[in-house]
């Protein structure tokens, strides 16, 4: 058994005991989207929100498999576990993102790969967010205009895509998603 797949059941067996609905592809850990939304954002404004809640949140990165890749910021996307229904998913996709929801959409997560090669990685494991998914009301996500109409009782803005470039040392134009989603046939 090589390391990674030791790995890769491992993770699957410590998801499953916390609840979390897994599985394992042959292209690696997969997390359904019925117990909690998946919420992933280009790098400058999932940059923000990482810094924002730190330890709050269970974040993963998915980013090039190569180390000087990495350096290309269009291809590093940033993964988060929310509650479900606290982010609007076209907000989300105005703000270059995708909103993964339901029992029938399956996400790449650690320790694995993408599809199209990239590294999924968490960045806050699920234990330090209490394996529960995001849904404080702080208004992390209203400040950048991702959350659901109603769900939140401060004022929403939009989305100020300059802002987030303006705080983003190395920030480029985003590209698409960094994996297939479910529309495009998914894993």
């Amino acid at each position: 058994m090589t390391r990674l797949g030791r790995k890769a059941r491992e993770a699957v067996a410590t998801y499953a005991a916390h609840g979390w609905p897994v599985a394992l592809r042959p292209s690696g850990i997969a997390l359904q989207a019925s117990w909690f939304d998946l919420l992933e954002l280009p790098s400058p404004a999932g940059a923000m929100i990482h810094h924002a809640l730190l330890t709050r949140i269970a974040t993963a990165t998915m980013r090039p498999a190569q180390w000087w890749r990495w350096l290309d910021h269009n291809r590093l996307r940033w993964l988060f576990v929310v509650e479900g229904g606290v982010c609007d998913a076209g907000r989300v996709e105005a703000a270059g993102g995708l909103l993964y929801s339901g029992p029938d959409v399956w996400v790449p997560a650690p320790p694995s790969r993408t599809p199209d090669g990239m590294s999924v990685g968490w960045v806050v494991p699920p234990q330090q967010a209490r394996w529960r998914p995001y849904g404080a009301a702080d208004n992390v996500f209203d400040r950048l205009g991702l959350t659901a109409t109603g769900t939140r009782s401060l004022p929403r803005q939009p989305l100020d895509q300059a802002a987030i470039r303006r705080q983003s040392v190395f920030h480029r134009p985003t590209a698409g998603p960094g994996f297939p989603g479910p529309a495009s046939g998914g894993w």
